[in-house]
């Protein structure tokens, strides 16, 4: 995902908006109940966002789902398509409109024709992450080398958002902290960040 002004990214975004005619109640136990922990179990790497939003007075449904790309979609696709959860998806919703937000290829659009989508390429605009982790370990070895002096082997890890600045301000602290002082001499220490796959 991409924090830069106007470039595009691989996301893909799938709008689905339904009715029903069943009571809400049926329908939010078949979602809660059913299809979501059926689409979780398949473990789709790809999909990262698959939510429902409901409005109960009309009888009225918007599902979310957000791929990391459009292989996603196929992936997913494979998995769900035919399986009793889905079948019983079709007999309980009436799909009203799929909105298809990013690119896809032409073999993607031909499979979900039958579903009678409108796809929208990218035009402009910036993503930044939400719900951001960021988590920074540190090890700290204390040993005493041959002449009898403590030597200090600190080890910072960092993952997520976190950069390499990050990790030196948390390093700072282990001087008031753990009374560190990291610029001796006597102070080993290795950073390390982890890219964010």
């Amino acid at each position: 995902m991409s924090n830069k002004l106007n470039e595009e990214n691989s996301v893909v975004t799938v709008l689905i908006e339904v009715s029903y005619e069943k009571d809400t109640e049926t329908i939010e136990e078949f979602i809660k109940e059913e299809q979501t922990p059926f689409i979780f179990e398949q473990n789709v790497l790809k999909l990262k966002r698959f939510e429902w939003f409901l409005d109960r007075e009309e009888k009225l449904g918007t599902l979310i789902e957000v791929f990391a790309d459009a292989d996603g979609i196929t992936e997913a696709a494979g998995k769900v398509m035919g399986t009793p959860v889905n079948l019983k998806f079709r007999e309980l919703f009436d799909i009203e409109k799929m909105t298809i937000l990013g690119n896809i290829s032409e073999e993607l659009r031909e499979q979900l024709a039958p579903l009678g989508p409108t796809v929208r390429s990218y035009a402009a605009g910036f993503s930044i992450a939400y719900h951001d982790k960021k988590d920074i370990r540190i090890s700290i070895e204390k040993n005493i080398d041959d002449t009898g002096e403590e030597i200090v082997n600190v080890v910072a890890t960092g993952s997520g958002s976190v950069t390499k600045e990050d990790i030196e301000k948390e390093l700072e602290k282990l001087h008031a902290e753990k009374n560190i002082d990291i610029s001796s001499g006597n102070v080993n220490i290795e950073i390390n960040v982890e890219e964010t796959k």
